[in-house]
């Protein structure tokens, strides 16, 4: 489809804000403009959205376009750099689902990414308990290790890990400062009552 005298349309439009040379514009590019952006986002309504959101960003920066400059290549450059923008807000999305996943599936990563969001208060906290208490609390809370682990790495019966856990979480909520994140509470509360499960 030729373009020829699109430009003139444009800033023709931009000049007198006439609703019937936009739509010429749209017209003589909206083809192609459609056709790059299926190409980019393989999906319809995506496609359809960045055309739209390139129309929109022409007209807001409609005093930047340049007469002798061709139109479609500008139109073109504002398409890419919303398709951009679309790429990263899915990718930042896709992370986040990901992540959401993973701490879904493996609770002890829940626990290690939540431990290692403890404010310089915890752990100075945790430094003022009993070395056992210290030790099991530790390795439960930033290595991600079960009860029976820690009893068998600390040559301890799996009875006395879960009570040095429970009483050493007890400790620690009671040290926790009040500006601590309210998922490291939720850890120590999360990981609090040894059960027969917890082994």
């Amino acid at each position: 489809m030729t373009t020829d005298g699109v430009e003139q349309d444009f800033l023709a439009w931009r000049e007198r804000r006439e609703p019937e040379l936009l739509a010429r514009v749209f017209d003589r590019s909206g083809a192609e403009l459609l056709r790059v952006a299926l190409h980019l986002s393989r999906d319809l309504s995506a496609a359809e959205d960045l055309v739209q959101e390139t129309f929109v960003t022409a007209i807001e920066r409609a005093g930047r376009f340049r007469a002798g400059e061709r139109l479609l290549p500008w139109l073109l450059g504002i398409l890419v750099e919303h398709d951009r923008q679309r790429r990263r807000r899915v990718a930042r999305s896709e992370r986040e689902r990901d992540h959401q996943r993973s701490v879904e599936e493996d609770p002890s990563a829940a626990a290690r990414v939540v431990a290692a969001e403890l404010t310089q208060e915890g752990e100075s906290a945790s430094d003022g308990l009993g070395g056992e208490q210290r030790d099991v609390l530790r390795m439960r809370l930033l290595d991600g290790l079960r009860p029976a682990e820690i009893a068998s790495r600390l040559g301890r019966a799996p009875g006395t890990v879960r009570m040095q856990l429970h009483r050493g979480l007890e400790a620690l909520r009671s040290r926790l400062p009040q500006g601590v994140t309210p998922a490291a509470a939720w850890v120590v509360s999360e990981q609090g009552a040894p059960t027969s499960e917890s082994v």
